[in-house]
Parts: C-alpha cells; structure tokens; sequence
C-alpha cells in the first residue's frame, strides 16, 4: 500500500497578511517619530534664532553706549519696524539706534514665523529684550499656532 504524507509546506494568506500587518505598522511607526522629530527640530532652531536675535541687540546696544545713554534705546516696541535713516556710515547715535532698531526688526520677521521683538529699559540700568514668534504645536490641537516668548535681562 501506498502512504501519501500531507505535509504542507510555505506559509498560508493569514500569515502573510498578518505579517504584512505588522510591517506596515512599524513604517506608519518610523513615519510618524520622523516627522515629530522634524518639527521639534525645527521648533528648536527658531528658539537658537530667537536667542542670537536677543544676543544680537544686546551687542549693538554695547557698541552704542551714547546712544544707550541718551535714551535712544529704552522703548522699542513691536508694534513697528521703525524706518531706515539712510545715514550710512556718518551716523549719529541716535541714528545708529534707529537703524539697529529697523534691521533688528526686520531680521526677526524674516527669520521666525510672526517674529518681533521688544526692548524696555527696566530703570536700573538694565533691559529686557523679549523676542516672540509662532510655532506649530500638535498638543494644543491639531497643528494650532502657539506664541513663543524669549527673554532676556542684560545690562549694557
């Protein structure tokens, strides 16, 4: 008599499709962790621009102590970008300021989404200068625009 062996060989369709399951769960996986760490990325550099900003004004503010002394700093508001003076290299202190204050403005806008920044003179010989800018955050809602505020306290 003749035995016929039913073994079976390979895989059957459930198990290819489980295994296709699993795989394309871990893609959808690495895809999602990429692109999260793309926006922290992202959300990280404004916050390095935001801060060379604030170093930036500081040290025009010290390479312009009259103006500074003069008062010529103490309230730069956001709320304009101010103008250029067109003095080029002849300008008086208070010029210079102005045209810190035009460029200063100008680069925050340009470099970070919604960027301003403010200067106040505290009275005591110090400044704040705070930077503000727009970033996309998922925790606040799906990809709701959130204000981010650096500040900093220096003296000249």
């Amino acid at each position: 008599m003749i035995s016929i062996k039913n073994s079976q060989q390979g895989f059957t369709l459930i198990e290819v499709l489980v295994a296709l399951v699993v795989i394309l769960i871990g893609i959808v996986s690495v895809i999602s962790m990429q692109q999260l760490g793309l926006r922290h990325t992202h959300n990280a550099y404004i916050t390095t621009v935001a801060t060379e900003q604030m170093n930036m004004m500081a040290e025009r503010m010290r390479a312009n102590s009259e103006g500074v002394n003069n008062g010529d700093y103490d309230s730069y508001s956001s709320a304009s970008t101010g103008s250029n003076p067109g003095c080029g290299t002849s300008c008086t202190p208070a010029e210079t300021a102005q045209l810190d204050h035009y460029q200063w403005q100008l680069e925050n806008s340009t470099r970070m989404p919604a960027g301003t920044g403010t200067i106040t003179n505290n009275g005591d010989d110090t400044f704040t200068i705070d930077i503000n800018w727009s970033e996309l955050d998922k925790s606040a809602g799906a990809d709701a625009l959130v204000s981010k505020t650096r500040t900093g306290r220096f003296r000249p």
